[in-house]
């Protein structure tokens, strides 16, 4: 698996089309086939059908239910119930339930909110027509999410080659400020770092600013492709690292959904640099593969440091050498979990390829560590001392 080339890239692109044409022609035959029918492959669309399906899975539920409660509940009741109640959809479905009685009425309740809403999500991003203004967070069986863009047309669409990402905006006031500072970024990115600029047009598909100064960035692996970014409180540097650093969760979202990378566990016994707390090994996992992207954008602006000025170059210094560090601060901890059975033939394959390239800026790293890298060292030292497994 090489991290950089495209002919691997296309293979797992190729691979995700097929399931995604599997499970149009599998779910074609639903109620929701109107839209299903000329469905063109995206991050959302794919994510979207796995909608649709658990949505199925629920009313198939809801069908093998029986009307009136029982006493103790029945297994389908159970499981009904139990799903609904911690879901967004809670305070429906308990509403309804005061009112019938009865989960499965209750259910059938909440299928139709659940319905209209799927059926707004896809004249919104696949018909392009006005969705309902009652938009709430995307519905999975499994998990539920708490966010979600509104139902609205892009402030602007940036098309440069490949790339393709549309920005929503709500501050109108400053909208061409980040429209111009946006493009900047992605330019620069595209300039000094083409590799980097092929994988953020792969993975991000959408931009929406966040003001907060508490967060820098998000994204969340149930909205596929889209970055919350914060345009206020960062710099132009900022902005490139974390619009590669959002598009890395996209990255590896898109693996994750291939196959099983590595075992969920919560012990958290593994020290995370850039948190400086212990996490549990997938958030080292998903750290240093997200974090990974910003160490080499700021190899690739190192390399190319004489079109910055004298402060953006001690910046883009500092900051490759403390990626590099705490990258290989983890090293240790990643090998560790892969040997106790936590990280997967195939999550450790991609790790290496990671590692091969970390390994590749060595050179660079000691023709520039400073006396502040120095500390960092030292730091790391101490700190794996602590806590060595």
């Amino acid at each position: 698996m090489d991290l950089f080339s495209s002919q691997v890239y296309s293979k797992i692109k190729f691979s995700f089309l097929k399931k995604f044409a599997d499970k149009k022609k599998i779910l074609n035959q639903s109620e929701f086939n109107i839209y299903i029918q000329n469905l063109e492959y995206s991050p959302i669309a794919y994510y979207w059908l796995d909608q649709v399906n658990n949505f199925l899975e629920l009313q198939e539920l809801s069908k093998e239910c029986e009307v009136k409660d029982q006493e103790p509940l029945s297994e389908t009741q159970d499981i009904l119930f139990q799903v609904l109640s911690e879901s967004e959809y809670a305070k429906d479905f308990l509403s309804f339930h005061k009112k019938t009685k009865s989960i499965k009425k209750a259910t059938m309740g909440c299928e139709k909110i659940i319905k209209q809403q799927l059926s707004d999500i896809a004249k919104l991003y696949f018909l392009h027509k006005k969705a309902s203004p009652n938009y709430r967070p995307i519905f999975e069986l499994a998990e539920f999410s708490k966010k979600v863009v509104g139902p609205r047309e892009p402030e602007h669409h940036f098309k440069i080659d490949s790339l393709s990402i549309k920005f929503f905006s709500f501050d109108k006031k400053n909208l061409k400020e980040h429209i111009v500072r946006i493009e900047n970024a992605i330019n620069k990115i595209k300039r000094f770092s083409p590799d980097s600029f092929e994988r953020l047009a792969a993975f991000t598909n959408t931009i929406i600013p966040l003001k907060q100064k508490e967060l820098v960035s998000y994204s969340e692996q149930n909205l596929p492709g889209i970055s919350i970014i914060n345009l206020y409180e960062r710099d132009d540097l900022d902005l490139i690292d974390d619009l590669l650093h959002e598009n890395g969760h996209h990255h590896l979202n898109m693996y994750l959904n291939q196959q099983d990378l590595l075992f969920e566990e919560e012990d958290k016994i593994y020290y995370s640099p850039w948190r400086e707390s212990l996490r549990p090994i997938r958030g080292i996992y998903h750290a240093v593969f997200t974090f990974f992207w910003a160490l080499k954008i700021y190899a690739d602006l190192l390399i190319h440091k004489e079109n910055f000025n004298k402060k953006e170059q001690k910046k883009i210094v500092d900051r490759f050498l403390e990626e590099f560090l705490m990258i290989q601060y983890c090293k240790p901890d990643l090998e560790y979990a892969f040997e106790n059975g936590l990280i997967t033939n195939k999550g450790m394959e991609l790790m290496s390829e990671i590692y091969k390239q970390v390994d590749s800026y060595e050179d660079l790293f000691y023709q520039n560590k400073t006396s502040k890298s120095d500390k960092l060292v030292d730091k790391l030292v101490k700190i794996r001392n602590k806590h060595s497994l």
